[in-house]
């Protein structure tokens, strides 16, 4: 059974100094760069919510006004009507001694 040989953790001394820290800097700019573009798709998945949501809003409030404006128009005549009826119903009453 082979045993992997594991590198001793060395400080950035000696002739390997120079070569670790090209190394660590490679890698970090890397995970820098991934990080970075994470962060970028996520601000676009943003944005684009925040675009659908606002395309939402402003459907709902046109739907809300346009079922307002609806309401009131069939609400109208009945409220109208009413003092008419009872006019009527009145005189009827008033005309049967």
């Amino acid at each position: 059974m082979q045993r992997a040989f594991l590198a001793p953790q060395m400080p950035f001394t000696g002739k390997h100094s120079v070569w670790q820290a090209a190394d660590l800097r490679k890698k970090m700019e890397e995970e820098q760069r991934m990080l970075m573009q994470w962060a970028e798709e996520r601000l676009a998945l943003a944005q684009s919510l925040l675009g659908l949501l606002e395309l939402h809003v402003t459907q709902a409030n046109k739907d809300i006004a346009a079922f307002d404006s609806e309401l009131q128009v069939r609400t109208a005549p009945a409220a109208l009507l009413l003092p008419l009826m009872f006019v009527q119903t009145t005189l009827a009453c008033t005309d049967h001694p």
